[in-house]
């Protein structure tokens, strides 16, 4: 399991190429155009990117596939040691729709630890911040030959994490997080797609693909 510092070692620059295969998909298979959003404040509550229209896009990058995984990690906040998130703790509990006391009480499961309560934590980072503000959220792999693209629209993200809490409660430090972090496993959306250099991009969803980027589509005007 590694540490808090050497998790955020390993993600520099890595953001930058998810968000790269992000603006690739949504340019060439939603017709739509996207820019970054550098306000820090902006990007943190809103999301990375933003459309045309004015609604905004959270960009996740880490290794999916489902080829491999039979379903997707999400990381939902930190354990952390720092004043400035003194306040995270509630805010995570007010985006779960959860009361603070509630999420203490959830069962976390962890390679070390028996399965026991939460309890209260003095200092959260929020990994969730903008996943109440942002249209969609797309997990993106751009490590490997064949990239994927995960696109969760709002209301299927919030009912699958909530459904994962009620059922299994949180993972800490699963899958290649660092110890301090807690997650949950969930369903991947309809919304899937492949991308290598020598077929582009293809829908490796299970419904009809006209009916998902039409409703993806949707989403985003």
């Amino acid at each position: 399991m590694i540490s808090r510092a050497e998790g955020y070692r390993r993600s520099v620059g890595k953001e930058r190429l998810g968000l790269e295969v992000a603006q690739n998909f949504l340019h060439t298979v939603l017709s739509e155009c996207s820019a970054l959003v550098d306000d820090r404040v902006l990007n943190y509550t809103h999301g990375d990117l933003v459309v045309a229209s004015g609604k905004y896009i959270e960009v996740k990058t880490q290794p999916i596939d489902p080829t491999r995984y039979r379903q997707n990690f999400v990381e939902l906040f930190e354990k952390t040691q720092k004043q400035e998130h003194a306040d995270g703790f509630d805010r995570v509990a007010r985006l779960l729709g959860m009361a603070p006391d509630c999420l203490a009480s959830t069962r976390v499961t962890s390679r070390e630890t028996p399965n026991l309560p939460l309890g209260m934590l003095p200092y959260v980072s929020v990994s969730i911040e903008s996943f109440s503000t942002a249209a969609c959220v797309m997990y993106v792999n751009p490590y490997f030959q064949t990239k994927y693209v995960y696109c969760y629209e709002k209301p299927f993200l919030r009912s699958q994490i909530a459904h994962a809490l009620a059922t299994k409660g949180l993972g800490r430090g699963l899958g290649n997080s660092n110890r301090d972090t807690f997650s949950v496993f969930i369903d991947y959306p309809d919304a899937v797609w492949s991308f290598d250099h020598d077929t582009g991009w293809r829908y490796a969803g299970a419904a009809s693909e006209q009916h998902v980027k039409a409703a993806l589509q949707t989403c985003l005007t």
